[in-house]
């Protein structure tokens, strides 16, 4: 196959990928599928949100050649990376699972000519272009590097055909096949047409009748919520993000969860369900809790995403903060047992039951996208304690359209820190509010972690 280096935007190659399973069919799509397809065609057609990617270190005794190969093994392995989407009749999305595709690939050569940090502008061009889901393999692919030397690895990818966990997967099966593993010692995936099969089987429509049923429930259980209007400063930019990056947290969220038997990411939401709770004014703050189920093995051998929305609602009231985690555990899990369902049906029957009377029940967002927690040792504790500083923060305005999104806080760990980043309409709340809200979280969990040492 030939190879065309370059920087420019345009400059790829082509790898053809032969699955030879004869499929070239158009099946039902999942349930976590019709969300994403919903949300980017609410977004635009510029949008680019749904995208992101994961890369691999290529050392320099793999040549380029082998991992094309391995590249291609991914692709004919998941299906996920060679599905086009189409919308069917009733709003519904359908998978085209292809037997053939054509993956654009795209080679940057570093070093005289081009330093590292414009090949990272290279490669994020390559990552902030919407993908054309019609049309359009939800998969690109760059290999970054000088041309003698080690190079990394960059699949972007669109959410529609894999999820943080599915994208990780992927990307461990291709550093094991580089590294020599027989391929035949891999588990058989799990397409993301069985998953829809099951979805839509009676046993599948049960699983959504259920979680139907505690949404309609719970919803109509909340009480209204609205934002303190003294949180609002709308600007000229509608939405303005504020980050917040720590290297203590991590440490200070895993003594917390080693201390009351609960996970890290429990003690993170108690802290926000906290700050939520003051912003709003209510004592049951209720807000979407991104969920990406793979509880049982076949889950976790399915690289297509399975995150959708929960219903989260926990009772936030009291100050001892070791009362509150349990409250937020039981909550959180609820949340995850019922975030499983046939998201049109949801909509039609929460608006049929009237349960669709407070907005910021459905327009306010945490999502977890952690991996890997911090260290719990009282070792590690304590010098995260004696060497605390407060985390960076910065604000930054978006002028891109959020869709149905109020509020929405994420978290992500690069290595050893920490990022959380909290993005809002500030006619709700306003930049300082945004800043204010994060360092917050960032007390709460400082101070509890100094009245239980």
């Amino acid at each position: 196959m030939e190879l065309t280096p370059g920087g420019r935007r345009g400059d790829f190659l082509q790898v053809r990928v032969q699955s030879g399973e004869g499929l070239e069919k158009t099946f039902p799509g999942t349930w976590a599928q019709q969300a994403f397809w919903d949300a980017t065609k609410a977004l635009g057609e510029e949008d680019h949100q749904f995208n992101f990617s994961q890369s691999i270190d290529i050392g320099d005794s793999i040549s380029i050649g082998e991992v094309w190969e391995a590249v291609a093994w991914m692709v004919r392995r998941h299906e996920s990376f060679r599905t086009l989407f189409v919308e069917m009749p009733g709003g519904r999305v359908g998978q085209r699972v292809l037997d053939a595709v054509e993956v654009p690939v795209r080679i940057i050569e570093t070093g005289a000519d081009l330093a590292a940090s414009h090949a990272d502008d290279a490669v994020n061009d390559w990552e902030s272009r919407r993908f054309r889901h019609v049309a359009e393999i939800p998969l690109r692919v760059c290999l970054v590097g000088p041309a003698d030397g080690s190079k990394r690895l960059v699949l972007a990818i669109s959410h529609m055909c894999a999820d943080f966990f599915g994208i990780r997967l992927a990307v461990e099966e291709v550093a094991r096949f580089l590294g020599g593993a027989d391929p035949l010692t891999f588990p058989r995936p799990v397409q993301p047409r069985e998953v829809a099969e099951f979805q839509y089987s009676e046993r599948g429509r049960n699983v959504s009748a259920r979680a139907i049923e505690y949404w309609i429930g719970t919803l109509l259980d909340l009480p209204p919520m609205r934002v303190d209007p003294g949180f609002a400063d709308r600007r000229e930019v509608r939405f303005w993000q504020g980050r917040l990056s720590s290297r203590f947290l991590p440490c200070a969220l895993a003594s917390l969860a080693s201390r009351f038997r609960v996970s890290d990411s429990t003690v993170l939401l108690s802290a926000a369900s906290l700050v939520l709770g003051r912003m709003t004014g209510t004592d049951r703050p209720g807000f979407m809790l991104m969920c990406g189920n793979r509880v049982n093995a076949e889950d976790r051998r399915n690289v297509s995403p399975r995150v959708l929305e929960g219903l989260f609602s926990a009772d936030v009231s009291g100050g001892d903060f070791a009362a509150l985690l349990k409250r937020v555990q039981r909550a959180s899990l609820r949340s995850y047992q019922h975030s499983q369902y046939d998201k049109i049906d949801l909509l039609s029957k929460i608006h049929s039951a009237g349960a669709d009377r407070c907005r910021l029940h459905r327009t306010v967002f945490y999502n977890d996208a952690r991996m890997e927690g911090g260290e719990a040792s009282p070792l590690a504790t304590r010098s995260a304690l004696e060497a605390f500083e407060l985390g960076d923060c910065r604000l930054r305005a978006l002028t891109d359209n959020r869709g149905d999104e109020d509020i929405a806080l994420h978290i992500h760990q690069n290595r050893d820190e920490l990022a959380m980043t909290l993005t809002a309409d500030t006619g709700l709340v306003g930049p300082q509010a945004i800043q204010d809200s994060l360092r917050e979280i960032e007390r709460i969990i400082f101070r509890a972690v100094k009245d239980y040492s």
